[in-house]
């Protein structure tokens, strides 16, 4: 018998027990209501987790439950386990070989960013290098590019409101984040994101759905046949349209297959 994929039911294959992990990282995924420590299912919310929502619907696995904690916990266990799934994940060189992957969601900048007082001036990743803390968080992508080109000056943190408090306390002198997620976790933290600039930019990366070597390669092809479902019907684009218009945005567009910032 002859399957044919693009009209086969994805719902028609017995459902693994598997297990979501994101973290907080507004506006693509954050906890809502009191606790920040860890949340599930209903208390997670933004554009990428309204996503895997959908994944879930479309693979007939909606008791699985979207737990948030910090980055480096949801991420070694990602790692290591199997049927474990975490979102939104950089997919980079550094992880390349590390995971399997389902995507793309959207497409980001890393950047170096100052408070607006700072008088400093990076030119080249050598500058970066010589000031005296970078504020990062543990086994984040961006973190882990600048120690792939030998940074050895940064300051770590479990969770993004702690790196920025480190920028503005004067713990660190530059703070690594990205364009698409910088208003949300400097507002988070409570400042405003007139209080920081950005001083240098490193590289442009797409966010996926990364789950570890040990998943089964049919559920993951499950899940991105499920992505591809979302994006052609117009779900992937109505999802992006309604967050830009909670957050009150004009650049967010469905482009290349993706979530992406025009300026």
């Amino acid at each position: 018998m002859i399957i044919h994929w693009h009209t086969f039911n994805l719902t028609c294959l017995a459902a693994p027990i598997i297990k979501i992990y994101t973290t907080e990282e507004p506006p693509l995924n954050f906890s809502i209501g009191s606790s920040k420590e860890s949340a599930a299912g209903a208390q997670v919310s933004g554009f990428a987790t309204d996503i895997v929502r959908e994944i879930l619907i479309l693979t007939d696995n909606t008791t699985a439950p979207i737990v948030l904690l910090p980055w480096a916990r949801a991420y070694q266990y990602t790692l290591h386990g199997e049927n474990v799934f975490l979102f939104s994940m950089g997919r980079t060189k550094q992880r390349e070989q590390l995971f399997q992957w389902i995507g793309p969601l959207a497409e980001k900048k890393a950047v170096l960013y100052s408070t607006q007082q700072a008088q400093i001036t990076i030119n080249s990743l050598d500058d970066a290098k010589a000031v005296s803390n970078i504020a990062t968080v543990i086994d984040d992508s961006k973190e882990q590019f600048l120690k792939s080109q030998g940074f050895t000056n940064l300051s770590s943190s479990p969770r993004w409101s702690q790196a920025v408090q480190k920028l503005f306390i004067n713990r660190a002198a530059l703070l690594v984040q990205t364009d698409l997620d910088i208003p949300f976790i400097i507002r988070e933290a409570g400042y405003s994101i007139d209080a920081i600039k950005p001083v240098y930019e490193l590289y442009k990366f797409q966010l996926f759905i990364g789950t570890s070597q040990k998943t089964s390669p049919q559920l993951v092809k499950r899940w991105q046949l499920a992505l591809g479902t979302l994006k052609k019907n117009g779900r992937f684009k109505a999802l992006i349209k309604k967050w830009a218009n909670h957050y009150q945005l004009t650049n967010w567009r469905y482009q290349n297959g993706m979530l992406q910032v025009i300026y």
